[in-house]
């Protein structure tokens, strides 16, 4: 039997801490930072940590299938690079409402959902250059946001189709995590969201799937759910006491849109947190009207005025 010996003393006493700290600022890193170009000086020799680490970097990418043809072509985001398929055009409100109906889901959410996928795409629509790494979808389903939710719903309500795309080409989920399938074995979390951002193989699948009405239908139901009823049934603490923001916006479509396109972009938690400093901010009080709240919380964010700006036009607002 063998036996492991660690350094003595107060040197190996801290020893072990600072590994641990040292490792997990590494992935930090490497989840934050991916993407980031590699500078010059830095050896041609030595694989370059933060990416893109993908031969196809900088060049277009062709999927075809039959008689069609998918172009992805070069883009950066920033310091980010990778690849942008902006597929086919955004599903306008009459779609939207049509599906919506077939699932049983308020038609009120149409407008909404079609101004906020006008920014984002189809549902083919595919990029990776910034640093989620890969999103897909009308409203851009990320890799570290809503994608595994909604491979989640397809896989319980679509297995067949689920698996003749994802599975056959590698892709796969479990409970909450994406799966790829890699050289080294079956990838997840960081690696298998590398894996996506590098290999045209796995594009292909998405691109497909978006083909399938089914597969539509269920992006409209992910996007409804936990995006746009998520965040209209959240309650925000005020200044003047707690209040539900679908009933603060109950008949404002381009309120409900706002919040709807701060969900998809920050998350639902860092959405509430915005508009509670925006609430805080502004001292708003019981009598301001709802809109107040907005105009405070696009103040907080400058480098989305086009984006605002964009959705009052929208609405006319």
């Amino acid at each position: 039997m063998s036996t492991r010996t660690e350094p003595g003393g107060l040197l190996g006493f801290a020893r072990r801490p600072l590994r641990r700290l040292a490792d997990r600022l590494y992935l930090i890193r490497l989840r934050h930072l991916y993407g980031i170009r590699r500078p010059g000086w830095w050896p041609l020799r030595r694989a370059w940590p933060l990416g893109p680490r993908g031969q196809h970097n900088g060049r277009e990418v062709v999927i075809t299938s039959g008689s069609r043809r998918f172009a992805f072509q070069p883009a950066a985001h920033g310091r980010y690079r990778g690849h942008v398929y902006r597929g086919e055009p955004s599903p306008d409100v009459a779609d939207l409402a049509q599906r919506l109906k077939r699932l049983d889901l308020p038609t009120t959410a149409a407008r909404p959902l079609a101004a906020v996928s006008s920014f984002e795409g189809g549902f083919d629509s595919i990029q990776t250059c910034d640093h989620t790494r890969f999103c897909w979808g009308f409203i851009q389903f990320s890799v570290f946001g809503g994608l595994s939710r909604l491979l989640q719903d397809i896989k319980t309500v679509e297995p067949a189709l689920f698996e003749r795309y994802f599975r056959a080409a590698g892709v796969d989920v479990d409970r909450g995590w994406i799966l790829t399938h890699g050289p080294g074995g079956i990838l997840r979390g960081t690696a298998a969201a590398n894996q996506l951002h590098d290999e045209p193989r796995l594009w292909r699948a998405f691109v497909l799937a978006a083909q399938e009405p089914a597969i539509r239908d269920r992006q409209v139901k992910a996007a409804h759910d936990h995006y746009y009823a998520g965040i209209l049934e959240r309650a925000l603490v005020l200044p003047f006491g707690p209040v539900v923001l679908g009933e603060l916006f109950a008949g404002d479509e381009y309120g409900r849109a706002a919040l709807l396109d701060r969900a998809v972009q920050r998350g639902l938690g860092s959405t509430l947190a915005l508009l509670a400093d925006a609430a805080r901010r502004a001292d708003l009080r019981s009598t301001d009207p709802p809109r107040r709240l907005l105009e405070a919380a696009s103040a907080l964010e400058p480098n989305n005025r086009r984006r605002w700006q964009a959705l009052r036009t929208a609405f006319d607002v």
